[in-house]
């Protein structure tokens, strides 16, 4: 799916028991105005990690900047069923005038959304997209105000383009793909275009195979000893979530093959970037929450207010500081992460 799946919690489950009221802005909600129909509702796949964190602190900078009413914060606790709910309650509360919303399930999504948008409210996507198909950054719900999101597989093809860069030079050359967790549609996406790249590299590369890290530390680097032990001649591991990719590192780590893998990750997160400026890892594709959650929140706010948004439907990698948001370590002296993993 991406980066940002790190820990899940009850909270969701227990604000669709319990209704909007529990449903409520979380401590740190905010605003600039008092609560009422100009609030902004922020709906989050998790609260539970900084990833999410880092987002629902964009969206209430921006909703400062731009003088909106309170935001307040549901956390679906990775359960589309909680999410949908949510949405349905903010709806009939008629308290929001914009809602910046990360899906769970963005086709499941799609009608509630296009709902709340016949209401009235301005509805822009983060992170992924809302719709049918997960690996398109447009506007593909009735309605929709805008969308910040990356395109998976464009993200894997790019990762995959860097490994065959970094087996420049050695044949055979070992690759090997940690996917994140194959029964999202954006990874599966991923995982395809990911061995599309594989299968018209040069003649030196071999791809050996990919599975699973499940963005779990602990799945990344059991599966990354299982890979060392069927392939000890490794020489590069391509990961697509950071969280996995500690674990993964921490194997190689352990068959003292650090010298020998190089490491591609997916994240920016502040141990990835950590690895990459020390020379651990090669490189990390960025994606940068806060200012995920704060261009999409301004998009938001700016057509809830009657104002024209510069643009409404941005790619996610364009918003990195970097060139391709691909972070190596002689562009890395500058970057700070926005998260961590």
């Amino acid at each position: 799916m991406n980066p940002k799946l790190l820990a899940t919690t009850t909270a969701g489950l227990l604000c669709l028991a319990g209704g909007l009221a529990a449903c409520g802005s979380d401590p740190s909600s905010s605003g600039s105005g008092a609560a009422g129909a100009d609030g902004v509702g922020v709906f989050l796949s998790t609260s539970a990690n900084s990833y999410e964190q880092a987002q629902a602190a964009g969206v209430k900078k921006a909703a400062q900047d731009l003088g909106a009413g309170d935001v307040q914060v549901f956390d679906a606790s990775f359960d589309s069923t909680a999410q949908i709910g949510q949405v349905q309650d903010a709806v009939t509360s008629g308290r929001f005038k914009s809602f910046v919303i990360e899906p769970v399930d963005g086709a499941a999504i799609a009608g509630p959304l296009a709902r709340a948008a016949a209401a009235g409210i301005e509805v822009v996507c983060v992170t992924s997209a809302c719709g049918p198909d997960a690996t398109k950054i447009d506007l593909q719900v009735e309605g929709q105000g805008g969308v910040v999101a990356s395109d998976y597989g464009q993200v894997a093809e790019a990762m995959a383009g860097h490994a065959v860069e970094a087996c420049e030079g050695v044949d055979p050359c070992r690759v090997f793909f940690l996917n994140g967790d194959s029964t999202f549609p954006s990874d599966r996406a991923a995982k395809d275009s990911f061995a599309g790249v594989m299968e018209k590299a040069p003649s030196n590369v071999e791809f050996v195979g990919t599975q699973d890290g499940k963005y779990d530390t602990v799945t990344g680097r059991s599966v990354m000893q299982s890979e060392l032990q069927r392939n000890p001649d490794l020489d590069v591991l391509v990961s697509f979530a950071d969280q996995q990719t500690l674990g993964a590192a921490q194997a190689i780590d352990a068959a003292s093959k650090s010298e020998q893998v190089k490491i591609i990750s997916f994240g920016g997160s502040e141990q990835a970037v950590a690895a990459v400026k020390n020379g651990a890892w090669l490189g990390s594709m960025l994606t940068l929450p806060f200012s995920i959650g704060e261009t999409g929140a301004t998009i938001a706010i700016q057509l809830a207010q009657g104002k024209t948004p510069d643009e409404t439907v941005v790619d996610a990698s364009t918003l990195a500081p970097v060139d391709g948001a691909y972070l190596i370590k002689d562009n890395a002296a500058d970057f700070t992460a926005q998260w961590t993993s």
